[in-house]
Parts: structure tokens; C-alpha cells; sequence
């Protein structure tokens, strides 16, 4: 008789694949719990999280999660990948590291223990190893010129196109290193980019230079494994806004990915130098010495972007509009007459954290919309980001 197992395929896979989960060998009609425990998923930081669904097995003693829904658990409905995205964090922060020095990209993988349980008591086990950056990419620091980041890159035979990551309101080069280590593991080389609170950067989003990035997409265009006419910038909330505004003022940008972005220059802090009690409201971002317009009608020019941009956003961001800014922009440039391609995909009842696919989306009291919902903007988005790349810049 066939013993209690679980079977994945693909046992170790990058963390943004997919995987297919079996139990078999149960008793036919049996009631099983599945659960599953993260205890180390955060390059850079701590995460530690856990899910569970109850399955009932058919007539031949088994579930197949790919065409059958729990009867309870942390998910509804059919869903391969429910139990990774709705699991319920216990531990999530990261290492604000304000020295690059001090900053690690580890793990580069994580385990997700998988127990199916019958009556309470553990019957069967199985681990997943999901990978956050291929073996095969290295990352290297960079502080050439003033800059701070990290590079992350295979060992390429021919020019790639390539990717500058800016992250958010966070800071640091934390949040934006995971979606670095991404596209270079996809085969993109990417800069993952601090602009602030980090080594001698400023304290806040005071006035950060544009000239900065440009310093940066120059750094990128001088290595061995890049393309220097493909360069992409992807950016983040705060970073979508800083990734459009340098694409608008640089030729030397090709592409744009803007998640959760803004279609004008806002505030960047209420003080005019850290520690100061004065209010003094400062523009974001700087260009040629002058600080950038940062009132409500200080329209990004994004008609001037040299080449084609995707935008995306969600309903219920808590953070600011992003949906309405991104209609904004894309009815400017129908008006501009645009000569690249645009695409907006814009997901309902989703929060401002749209990230990439297979992560806990269930903190949304701060971000908004749902976790089914978040999940699935996370997973198509980052999707449509890959096909994006592959469009703009075909083998």
C-alpha cells in the first residue's frame, strides 16, 4: 500500500515560477490539512509566515491543487499557487542597512516546508526551495562615481538590454535589490539603485538630483555584458515617478516601467535639512542646480520619453491616485501623439504594493485591496513586464 506523500514539481524553481502540488496515497474521501511554513523568505531582511488548506481526496486518495479548491484554509477557490500568497506573516522588515557595506543579499533562497496532516497529526512532508537570484548571477557593489548600488548580472557572451530598479518611498537599496536579482536571473542585467538614506546620499527625497541617474544609466552603459542603446528604468511609487522624470529629461532611456506612479512632481519632505522643526515644503527631484516645479500642475513631460513605457496601477492605492495619474499621462500622450507603444494595465480592487508573483500579499491595512487581488495584479503584472522587455527588445 502506497504511503502519505507530497509531490512538487518543480521542487527548486525561481521564485517567480510556478509549481504543481499532489498528495496521494490517502485514504479515498479523506479530510487533509496542508500546511505551509516560511521561515527565512526575505533577501535582505526577515520574513517568517505560514498557510494551510483543508482538501478532501477523491476516490483514489489523492488532491491535486491545480484543479481543486480547499474546502477551508487561508485561500478560496482553485488555486495552484494559494497557499504562498495568502500566507499570514508573523515576522516581515528589513535591514536598513545605511552602509552599503553593511547590506547583504542573503538568503539568495529560501524553503517552504510543506506537511499534510491527517487527524493532527503529520503524515507526509516535502520542501520547496525557492530561489530569489540564479546561481549563476553575481552582484556586485558599486560606489563608482558617487553612485550606490548593486549590480546584478550573468556572465553574458553578447550585450543585453538592461534595467536601472528604483525603488520607493522605503529607501535604500533593500526593496529594489529583489527585483534586480529578478530581471538579471531572466537575463536582464539591472542596477538595483539607492537615491537616498544610504552612505552619503541624502537623509531624505530632498531634491535628489536627476544627473544622478544619469550618472547611473552611463555606469550601466559601460558594462562588458550591456547593451548600451537598451536601457529600461523600472521604478516603483516614488521611484515610477523618479524613473519617468529622468526618461523625460534622457535620451539615453529606451523604456520605462512605472508601478503606482505619479504624472507630476510632488513633495519630496517638508524640511529643508534634516533635523530642522521649520516646515518648508522640497520638490523631490533637482535638475542643472534648480530644484524641479513640484505644485499639483507640474505635469511630468512624458512625451518626451524615448521609447515605448508601461504603466502599472491599481484602484485601491492608499498611498496616492495612481490609476487616475496613470490615465493622466496616457491621455497626454495621445494628445502628444506619442510615437512609442503604451500600455496601461490597471487592476481593481487592488493596494498600492504590486510586486512580483508567489510572495504573502496579506498585509493590506496599510496598502489596500485584497490579497486574492493583490496576488493576482503581482503575478499578471509581472508577467506582462517580461513580455514587455521581450517586445521592446527582441532577440
Amino acid at each position: 500500500m502506497m504511503l502519505p506523500q507530497i509531490e512538487v514539481t518543480p521542487a527548486t524553481a525561481l521564485i517567480d515560477v510556478p509549481i504543481h502540488i499532489t498528495l496521494n496515497g490517502f485514504v479515498p474521501n479523506q479530510l487533509i490539512t496542508l500546511h505551509a511554513t516560511l521561515k527565512n523568505g526575505l533577501p535582505g531582511g526577515d520574513l517568517t509566515a505560514s498557510s494551510h488548506a483543508i482538501f478532501q481526496a477523491d476516490e483514489n486518495g489523492s488532491v491535486d491543487l491545480v484543479s481543486q479548491a480547499p474546502l477551508f484554509g487561508t485561500y478560496e477557490g482553485i488555486d495552484p499557487m494559494g497557499l504562498f500568497w495568502s500566507m499570514n506573516v508573523q515576522t516581515m522588515r528589513f535591514y536598513h542597512a545605511y552602509s552599503l557595506d553593511d547590506f547583504q543579499f542573503t538568503p539568495r533562497s529560501t524553503e517552504i516546508e510543506l506537511t499534510a496532516e491527517v487527524y493532527d497529526k503529520p503524515v507526509a512532508k516535502a520542501v520547496v526551495k525557492r530561489i530569489f537570484v540564479s546561481r549563476d548571477v553575481s552582484i556586485q557593489k558599486v560606489t563608482d562615481h558617487g553612485l550606490v548600488g548593486l549590480y546584478f548580472s550573468k556572465p553574458h557572451t553578447e550585450q543585453r538590454p538592461a534595467i536601472v530598479v528604483l525603488g520607493g518611498s522605503e529607501g535604500g537599496v533593500g526593496s529594489c535589490s529583489q527585483f534586480a536579482a529578478l530581471f538579471a536571473s531572466h537575463g536582464y542585467p539591472a542596477l538595483a539603485l539607492a537615491y537616498f538614506q544610504c552612505n552619503d546620499l541624502p537623509d531624505d527625497i530632498r531634491q535628489i538630483p536627476i544627473e544622478y541617474v544619469q550618472r547611473a544609466i552611463h555606469w550601466l552603459q559601460q558594462q562588458p555584458s550591456v547593451h548600451p542603446d537598451k536601457i529600461t528604468l523600472f521604478g516603483r511609487s516614488k521611484g515610477a515617478e523618479l524613473a519617468l522624470v529622468t526618461a523625460s529629461l534622457d535620451q539615453h532611456v529606451h523604456a520605462v516601467i512605472a508601478s503606482s506612479p505619479s504624472s507630476t512632481v510632488t513633495i519630496g519632505t517638508d524640511k529643508a535639512f534634516a533635523g530642522s522643526d521649520t516646515f518648508s515644503p522640497q520638490s523631490s527631484w533637482s535638475f542643472q542646480g534648480e530644484p524641479l516645479e513640484w505644485l499639483e500642475d507640474a505635469e511630468i513631460p512624458v512625451e518626451k520619453i524615448n521609447g515605448p513605457i508601461l504603466f502599472l496601477s491599481s484602484d485601491d492605492d492608499h498611498w496616492w491616485p495612481a490609476a487616475e495619474h496613470c490615465e493622466q499621462m496616457v491621455q497626454r500622450l495621445k494628445e502628444y501623439q506619442f510615437a512609442h507603444s503604451v500600455m496601461h494595465l490597471r487592476y481593481a480592487d487592488t493596494g498600492h504594493g504590486i510586486r512580483f508573483p508567489y510572495i504573502p500579499t496579506t498585509r493590506t491595512h496599510l496598502n489596500g485591496g485584497t490579497p486574492k487581488n493583490n496576488a493576482y495584479a503581482s503575478e499578471h503584472s509581472w508577467r506582462e513586464v517580461l513580455q514587455f522587455l521581450e517586445r521592446t527588445f527582441p532577440e
